[in-house]
């Protein structure tokens, strides 16, 4: 049953490279055999996100330092191998609230999750796990990039933040 249903497989995507190469399948048989080129991934990369969203860009290995007054700012890996270690997702919050976190990944065990924090006023940030515990508190200190729990898997353990 197994190897009648693979072999059904394999027929259905034989047919599959035909009709996207524009060949008929009745065709196939009058013809010489052919390369086909290969078909383009059509998987679309999940790149991080925050629910509700804040202003997200990209930005390279100098854009580090690029946060302004007021504002909590994370950086997170591309999901998007090809583009994963040229910089970083740019995350600026500003508003006092707690944010969901989609696809926050870190790929170096914490190396590469950071922020900076120049907000005002002797606010905290609070990073938060599945169940809503505080995994690490941020504390504002403009100038200096501070490491989300280095060498424990970064973003991977992270759910939430919650500025202010």
């Amino acid at each position: 049953m197994i190897k009648r249903l693979y072999a059904g497989l394999l027929a259905a995507s034989a047919v599959a490279v035909l009709l996207v190469s524009g060949v008929s399948p009745a065709a196939a048989t009058d013809r010489e055999p052919q390369a086909v080129a290969p078909v383009a991934n059509a998987v679309a990369v999940a790149e991080p996100s925050t629910s509700p969203a804040v202003e997200r860009t990209w930005v390279g290995h100098v854009g580090l330092e690029l946060c302004s007054s007021g504002y909590f700012c994370a950086f997170v890996q591309s999901n998007d191998p090809a583009k994963r270690f040229t910089g970083w997702w740019r995350f600026k919050f500003y508003t006092c609230t707690t944010y969901s976190l989609s696809n926050w990944y870190d790929y170096t065990d914490g190396a590469w999750s950071e922020v900076l924090d120049y907000q005002t006023g002797g606010v905290a940030t609070a990073i938060l796990g599945a169940s809503g515990n505080t995994l690490q508190t941020v504390r504002p200190n403009t100038g200096a990039i501070q490491p989300i729990l280095e060498h424990q898997g970064g973003w991977n353990s992270v759910y939430k933040i919650r500025t202010c």
